[in-house]
């Protein structure tokens, strides 16, 4: 097992999954990048071909073998990498040379410095360490995702990433703060914080995620920070309190629900009701009246009756929620919802997803229409010739008409500029300079 020496010191890395995983991606690339890789996108051959995989449902695991057969296809001779979650899980990979678990993958170039003979090497110890990770110049990206947490100590019946993470674990705050501070350096504006349970966040010092924010907040380069995905039982009067204070928090909260159905939630063992997701929402929307609130559903979980989702879909219509995001049931092996009775058939799965779809694209449309005539901010992160694209401070994706526009830079990417919205065209808002 060996670098072909004819496609040089090349190397490509795709990344699949969550914000997570493209963190921990942006790190490896640096990692890369001083042992004298070039880096090159992904698609074209390289010496070095790296899949960070993804592991919640069937779908993710068999995008990795289609992902091997491309990057084999291009480059015969490459030496594929498979690391991440369906590396841990799966403890080995059909077809992948080096197989790097969520402990392994972070020590990625001592591995490629003494590469086993064999026609396939696996590495999956368990995950134990906390590894820091945030997205860099060799990604593209334009806002900065932050690594700040990894593990989960919940054991959520359909879930797989306590088995591929491991327990929960933090750093310091010094230490998130330095990351951020680099982040900053590369000129990022927007910092999204990410993690498997961030709202569980606990420092070795004992230290929670409102004194994260706080000391993140206070830096003075910083102009925007985002929270992603938080579980709704750890969203406090506290740390909305925190982020209400500062501008630099933007409104917009992605907070899981699973499912609209307390029979359900409780087969899922999740850690609330309904009743407390509500209270939850509403707390939000008094501290955020203009917030953008995002949820995660899952569909044909064992035993979902129909009246079990007409509940989740009449608690859902309720809800001032402006987005969510619907998954059919996905089983899972060495998750307890592997083996529970009443698996409910694809075909019931697919049209309760799309019933729900529908109805996210309505309350889309109602929250965009919403924001028409509202005074906001937008950070560029595309380009045209027409207009430039972004996203708002509650995550609204925005054109922005470019004559409006009084600037004399020549690139908009990575600007944040004031805008009035002047209409929603049933996929952006339209804005110009306000």
């Amino acid at each position: 097992m060996q670098l072909d020496p004819n496609l040089g010191r090349t190397a490509a890395l795709h990344t699949m999954g969550c914000r997570l995983n493209f963190a921990e991606s942006g790190r490896i690339l640096e990692q890369l990048e001083a042992q004298g890789f070039k880096i090159v996108d992904f698609g074209r051959p390289a010496a070095l071909i790296i899949i960070n995989t993804c592991v919640v449902t069937k779908e993710a695991e068999r995008e990795v073998g289609q992902r091997i057969r491309t990057a084999k296809k291009l480059a015969p001779t490459a030496l594929v990498v498979v690391m991440g979650c369906a590396a841990q899980v799966q403890q080995g990979v059909a077809e992948a040379d080096l197989v790097l678990g969520n402990e392994d993958k972070f020590a990625l170039t001592k591995f490629l410095a003494d590469l086993p003979p064999a026609p396939q090497a696996v590495f999956t110890q368990r995950p134990s360490h906390f590894w820091p990770g945030a997205t860099s110049h060799l990604d593209g990206h334009t806002r900065g995702f932050l690594k700040v947490q990894d593990g989960c100590d919940y054991v959520c019946s359909y879930c797989l990433i306590p088995h591929a993470r491991g327990p929960a674990r933090a750093p310091a705050v010094e230490l998130v703060v330095q990351e951020a501070q680099k982040l900053l350096a590369q000129g990022i504006k927007e910092i999204i914080l990410t993690g498997v349970n961030i709202g569980e966040f606990k420092s070795p010092q004992e230290e929670d995620l409102t004194d994260l924010l706080k000391a993140l907040l206070a830096l003075p380069r910083l102009e925007r920070l985002r929270i992603s995905s938080v579980e709704p039982n750890t969203i406090t009067p506290k740390l909305l309190e925190v982020l209400a204070a500062s501008p630099k928090a933007m409104g917009h909260f992605h907070v899981p629900l699973q499912s609209g159905d307390d029979e359900i939630l409780t087969k899922m063992r999740r850690h609330y009701v309904t009743a407390l997701f509500q209270e939850k929402v509403k707390l939000i929307k008094e501290y955020f009246p203009q917030g953008a609130i995002g949820t995660d559903i899952i569909v044909g979980f064992p035993g979902e009756s129909e009246q079990n989702f007409k509940n989740t879909y009449d608690f859902l219509a309720s809800l001032p929620i402006s987005h969510f995001h619907v998954f059919p049931f996905s089983r899972r092996p060495k998750t307890i919802a592997y083996n529970l009775p009443a698996q409910v058939p694809p075909e019931v799965k697919k049209q309760r997803a799309a019933q729900l779809r529908k109805l996210g694209a309505q309350k889309y449309a109602m929250f965009a229409q919403q924001q028409v005539g509202q005074t906001t901010t937008v950070l560029v992160e595309e380009q045209n010739k027409n207009s430039s694209i972004g996203y708002t401070e509650n995550f609204c994706r925005t054109k922005i008409d470019l004559t409006s526009l009084s600037t004399n830079s020549s690139s908009l990417i990575n600007q944040i500029f004031p805008v009035q919205i002047t209409a929603f065209d049933g996929k952006f808002l339209q804005a110009k300079q306000s």
